[in-house]
């Protein structure tokens, strides 16, 4: 009896232990820290993250980012939604916030404007600061091979890939996609505008 106890013990440690193995290698745990993703993802939600599979535009992506840039203080993990991929051109309309991808208007039920008192003004207050013509209010860019376009939901508080010291993501930097949502977080209390960062990788 005491040897198929210690069997049954043997055997349910193995699958333990091979179960955190696969965890550990194939998903992360991570939580959000600040308000670039509203209201699709709140300050301190928790998600947890694949590296199986390729991005597609639509995706919410973990990536690492660094910059030397006098202006960020930026050496950690940002969480953004894909917009575009390499070889693909985004033009933004900076009047309506309307958001083209190689001509096609994308349906963005998940894009807000918020204004500083957290309400969808309706109202573009972000602009990029590179491709943007400043006589038709329009942003372009094609997206350079192994690279993504990026952007937070939140679109009136968030530097992303409209922000040539960010501009598109390297393929290489990116930690996961987010496959699921374990549970709400607090609001974010902020008036300043936000990368979306992501809290401590485990």
């Amino acid at each position: 009896v005491i040897g198929s106890l210690l069997d049954y013990l043997e055997i349910f440690a193995f699958s333990v232990a091979a179960v955190l193995v696969v965890f550990t290698m194939l998903f992360r745990l991570c939580r959000v820290d600040g308000s670039s993703m509203r209201k699709t993802l709140e300050n301190g939600q928790m998600l947890i993250t694949t590296s199986v599979g390729e991005p597609e535009p639509g995706d919410i992506i973990v990536f690492s980012m660094t910059t030397d840039s006098p202006y960020y203080d930026l050496n950690e993990a940002l969480v953004k939604r894909v917009i575009a991929k390499g070889g693909q051109t985004v033009r933004i309309d900076c009047q309506t916030g309307t958001v083209f991808v190689d001509g096609k208007q994308l349906t963005e039920r998940y894009a807000v404007l918020l204004d500083s008192a957290g309400h969808d003004s309706g109202v573009v207050q972000q602009y990029p600061t590179y491709g943007y013509d400043r006589e038709t209010r329009m942003f372009e860019v094609t997206v350079p091979e192994g690279h993504l376009f990026v952007m937070g939901d939140n679109r009136n508080d968030s530097d992303d890939s409209r922000d040539p010291e960010l501009g598109p993501v390297d393929t290489r930097q990116i930690l996961g996609r987010a496959v699921f949502l374990l549970f709400p977080g607090v609001t974010a209390d902020t008036d300043k505008r936000d990368f979306g960062r992501i809290g401590p990788l485990t």
